[in-house]
């Protein structure tokens, strides 16, 4: 399991999964859910400086995962990247680029969510394709450790005569870009997860 506090990557491995370690990260064996939260309080108190990766090897991976898990409320979204004509579509929220997305309604289905999202986000209609994978992320609500896990998909553009951000969540701008410009301004100025789930797109195509 990945995920991420305040953009530090902590990745939990199971014993025989530790060879796909790099050296540059800081590693801890034999490791319990009390270490791995230990880190990141560390982390969210800003005691940890510089950028570096947490690694994790474990005995138990489910249990060590599952105590992790209920430290924190998670909640579930869905967002995705849409393409049109070989470009991407973008987001630029609260000073950052970003990929659309939000949080799932009660009821909806990871699907249905990330397609509202991208919808309501951008003035836009898609449809949906396969599944890039998950993103995992950190953050304080309100006094609560929230775990957010964000599902994203592949998706075709199919109208953008409206195409608007939807200036109430924050965003300011929404463009279309090549791949290449998609992925110098996402690596360059957005968030880890963003910059992993792109990466992984990419890697499908």
């Amino acid at each position: 399991m990945k995920f991420y506090v305040n953009d530090y990557p902590f990745e939990i491995y199971a014993k025989e999964d530790a060879s796909q370690i790099s050296h540059n990260d800081i590693i801890l064996g034999a490791a319990s859910a009390e270490q791995v939260m230990h880190y990141y309080d560390l982390v969210q108190k800003g005691n940890i400086k510089g950028k570096t990766a947490f690694d994790f090897v474990v005995s138990n991976y489910k249990k060590v995962v599952s105590d992790v898990k209920e430290s924190f409320k998670i909640i579930e979204a869905a967002g995705g990247i849409a393409s049109k004509d070989d470009n991407l579509l973008l987001i630029h929220r609260l000073g950052k680029w970003d990929l659309p997305k939000g949080k799932m309604e009660k009821g909806e289905s990871p699907e249905e969510t990330a397609v509202r999202e991208v919808e309501e986000e951008c003035g836009v209609k898609v449809t949906i394709g396969d599944k890039i994978g998950e993103s995992w992320h950190t953050y304080n609500h309100k006094g609560k450790k929230i775990l957010k896990c964000t599902h994203w998909y592949k998706m075709d553009c199919v109208e953008d005569s409206a195409l608007k951000p939807q200036e109430e969540e924050g965003i300011d701008k929404v463009v279309w870009l090549s791949k290449e410009e998609a992925e110098k301004e996402i690596i360059n100025d957005s968030y880890a997860s963003i910059v992993d789930i792109f990466l992984k797109y990419k890697s499908t195509l």
